[in-house]
Formats: C-alpha cells, sequence, structure tokens
C-alpha cells in the first residue's frame, strides 16, 4: 500500500510540475487539445516532453536593438559569448547612458565626460569650471546634476569643454570666494567651459514596461 501511495504522490507531482512548466513556457509550447494532442499539431508525448526538458520559455536574447543613431556595444568573448557593454551615439561619436536631461526627459547623454564645479575661474566664484582626473584624456563634455527638484531623479546639465585651465582657481560663493589650494591643479585637470548644450543635441527615449 506505501508503494502505491508513493507511486501516486510522484505522478501526481509530475502531473503538477507539466503543468506549471506548461503555464511558464507561455502559448508557443502548444495547449493540450481535449482529444489529448496538442492544438499546434504535436502529439501529447511531445509535448510532454518539451514541458519537461524546456520547462521555461528561453529568455530573448540580443534585446539590446541599435537603431539608426544609437548602437549597441558588446563584450565578445573568444568563446561566441556576448555581453552588453553600452550604447554608442553614432551622431555626436560619443558614448551615452540614459539619464533625465535638463528639460526632464530622458535622454542618452555622454559618458565619461567631467564634472562641473565646485571651482571657478574667477574671485567672484561666479565661472564655474569642469574637472576631470588626471588619469583620464580631455573630455569633450562636462555634466553638472541638478538635484533641486526631487533628489531620487535629478536632472543632468550638458556644457560643451572649451580649454585647459591653469591660472587661479577659486572656491566658495560670490559672497566669500577665496583661493583653492594649489593642490586641487595637482590633482585635477580643469577646464572651462562653454554654454550649456540643448538637451535637444541627445536622443530622446522613452521607458516602457513589457506587458
Amino acid at each position: 500500500m506505501r508503494a502505491r501511495e508513493t507511486l501516486r504522490a510522484v505522478a501526481g507531482s509530475i502531473v503538477i510540475y507539466i503543468v506549471v512548466a506548461a503555464c511558464s513556457g507561455g502559448g508557443d509550447t502548444g495547449m493540450l487539445a481535449r482529444d489529448g494532442g496538442a492544438s499546434d499539431g504535436h502529439g501529447l508525448a511531445d509535448t510532454l516532453t518539451d514541458a519537461l526538458t524546456n520547462p521555461v520559455k528561453d529568455a530573448r536574447a540580443d534585446v539590446e536593438q541599435s537603431g539608426s543613431r544609437l548602437k549597441a556595444k558588446h563584450y565578445v568573448g573568444v568563446d561566441g559569448s556576448s555581453a552588453f557593454a553600452g550604447w554608442h551615439d553614432s551622431q555626436l561619436n560619443v558614448d551615452c547612458y540614459y539619464e533625465t536631461a535638463a528639460d526632464g526627459v530622458l535622454r542618452c547623454l555622454p559618458a565619461g565626460g567631467a564634472g562641473v564645479g565646485p571651482f571657478y575661474s574667477d574671485a567672484g566664484c561666479t565661472t564655474l569650471l569642469a574637472l576631470s582626473s588626471k588619469a583620464c584624456a580631455a573630455p569633450q563634455y562636462a555634466q553638472q546634476i541638478d538635484t533641486a527638484t526631487c533628489p531620487s531623479t535629478p536632472t543632468y546639465h550638458v556644457f560643451a569643454v572649451a580649454s585647459p585651465f591653469t591660472g587661479t582657481v577659486y572656491e566658495g560663493t560670490p559672497a566669500t570666494c577665496p583661493a583653492a589650494p594649489s593642490t586641487v591643479l595637482q590633482a585635477y585637470n580643469l577646464y572651462t567651459i562653454g554654454p550649456e548644450v540643448s538637451p535637444t543635441q541627445f536622443l530622446q527615449a522613452s521607458l516602457q514596461t513589457d506587458p
């Protein structure tokens, strides 16, 4: 009796597993027809075999789709493996990543740029400088983060980098603007910046959720 009950329990578990597997596999695994076959023409045995051997629907591959302007970058292994490595804006010839731009719109903004502030080129602390690490190449863009509206969704202002700056560096506020320590120039590359770049120069996108 115990052996029969055990066999019945195992059989019931297999049926539950097959039902769950078929549901998780989605519509393309074929629904079982009333006559014991599958609605897509496969036999019951084939359907059960598919459910057991591939219970979860194959993951979508290469979901990062290049467009006419943004091109997907990948790390490609010598064994044929591939992993997404980010986006490249072919129009501006820069790598980019999605953030909320200054106009409140999601856009692919330049990556690898310099930061703006907290140093200034004038004794009144009104003209900000961009700075980057000594180890970095000269940047094309500099970004300033604005968290005044909502700290959880900062916006990014993008400026064109102009030329290297090697003069006296200041820090503080217009009311109190002393010269910054000379070690600042030893630790960072500083640059003057041009006018803010219009956000419309960067590719707009929308955030969508799969059904």
